[in-house]
C-alpha cells in the first residue's frame, strides 16, 4: 500500500495480541528481514516496512 508517497509493507500476524514492529528504510521491503527474524523465534509479531524515506529531511530533524 501507499501512504502519502511512502510504500508500506505489511508482513506476520494480523491479530491485536501480537507486537508491532516498525522498521524505516530508504527503499525496497522487509521480506528479507521477516525471513531471518522468523528463523530465529517462534514469536507472533507483524512487521511494518515503510520504505521511500527521505533520511536527510525526514529521519534527521
Amino acid at each position: 500500500m501507499v501512504i502519502d508517497g511512502k510504500k508500506i509493507y505489511i508482513y506476520g500476524e494480523m491479530e491485536k495480541s501480537c507486537p508491532l514492529v516498525i522498521y524505516n528504510t530508504f527503499e525496497g521491503d522487509g521480506s528479507g528481514l521477516y525471513s531471518t527474524v522468523t528463523s530465529m523465534t517462534d514469536k507472533k509479531f507483524t512487521l511494518a516496512v515503510i520504505s521511500d524515506i527521505d533520511w536527510n529531511d525526514e529521519m534527521s530533524r
